[in-house]
């Protein structure tokens, strides 16, 4: 099972958002871009539209984005 917290289109592209409240460490954020990177890849085939991942840290406000390639 997969949950999204967030996506949405805007300005011609779909955005996938996952809201984090753990470790912000190297690591940790490399196991949370593969697993936005895997949701990515879930909507790959069902979105003609290109597609921007983001990931937010609330207790930081920390906010890292990045384009995942089709």
């Amino acid at each position: 099972t997969r949950i999204i917290d967030r996506t949405f289109i805007s300005n011609g592209k779909r955005w996938i958002i996952d809201f984090k409240t753990g470790s912000e460490e190297e690591e940790a954020q490399n196991q949370h871009r593969q697993q936005v990177n895997n949701y990515a890849e879930l909507l790959a085939g069902k979105s003609q539209e290109p597609i921007r991942c983001g990931l937010y840290y609330l207790a930081s406000g920390n906010w890292l984005e990045w384009d995942y390639p089709l």
